[in-house]
C-alpha cells in the first residue's frame, strides 16, 4: 500500500491487514528457481510473458498465460497471415513482421499510440510461438497449451487480464514499460500509470 500510495496518495491499508514487502533486487534470471505455484508473473505486454511461460514449461514447472481469448486472437492472425503467403513458416513470419511494421506506423501516425503498442505486442507474441517449430500445427498446439483462464500454477498475465484477482507473491516483469515508453500522450500516459496502479495493488 505504501508503495501504492507514491501513485495515489489517499489509498489506506486495512487496519489489521499484514505487513507486505516490496523488493527491487531480484534479477529476471532469477524467476525460474524463486517463483512458485500461484504466484503472478504480470507484464504490461504478452510476448516476455509467453517466453517466460515457456522456459517455466521446458523446466517442469506447471504455467499458463491467463486469457484463452488472446490465444484465440493470436491463431487468427496467424491464420491471416498464411493466406497470404505459399504456408512455409518463414513466409509467414516474414508476413506477420511486414503487417507489425505497417500497421504501428500508420497507427502512430494517426496519434493511436495504445492501439499501436497493443498491435505490435500480438505480433511479437505470434512470433515466440514460431521458435523450434517444424509446422503450423506444432505452432497451434503450443499457443492451446500455454493461454488459459484456468490458473493452475504460475499464473502469468497482462495487468489489463488480472485486475481485480489477487495473489500472496505477484512479480513484475519488465517493469521498464510501465509507463510504455511508446505512450506519449496525456490521455495515454494517464491510462499507464493507471495500469501501473493496478499492478501495485
Amino acid at each position: 500500500i505504501e508503495k501504492a500510495k507514491e501513485l495515489v496518495h489517499d489509498i489506506e491499508a486495512y487496519p489489521t491487514a499484514i505487513d507486505g514487502k516490496v523488493s527491487f533486487d531480484f534479477k529476471e534470471s532469477d524467476l525460474m528457481q524463486v517463483v512458485n505455484d500461484k504466484d503472478f508473473i504480470l507484464c504490461r505486454v504478452n510476448a516476455p510473458l509467453v517466453k517466460l511461460c515457456l522456459d517455466f514449461i521446458r523446466n517442469g514447472k506447471k504455467a499458463i498465460v491467463k486469457g484463452r481469448d488472446i490465444g484465440a486472437m493470436i491463431k487468427d492472425l496467424i491464420e491471416n497471415a498464411a493466406k497470404e503467403t505459399d504456408n512455409s513458416l518463414s513466409a509467414i513470419v516474414n508476413k506477420l513482421i511486414e503487417l507489425r511494421d505497417t500497421t504501428v506506423l500508420r497507427l502512430t501516425e494517426q496519434k493511436k499510440e495504445g492501439e499501436a503498442i497493443s498491435f505490435s505486442d500480438r505480433i511479437e507474441t505470434a512470433l515466440v510461438f514460431f521458435e523450434k517449430q517444424t509446422d503450423l500445427a506444432g505452432v497451434y498446439a503450443r499457443i492451446d497449451s500455454v493461454f488459459s483462464d484456468t490458473i493452475t500454477g504460475i499464473c502469468l498475465s497482462t495487468i489489463h487480464k488480472i485486475k481485480g484477482l489477487e495473489a500472496d507473491r505477484v512479480f513484475i516483469l519488465k517493469p521498464s514499460l510501465l509507463p510504455h515508453p511508446k505512450a506519449s500522450s496525456m490521455w495515454q500516459q494517464e491510462q499507464e500509470m493507471n495500469l501501473k496502479y493496478v499492478a501495485c495493488t
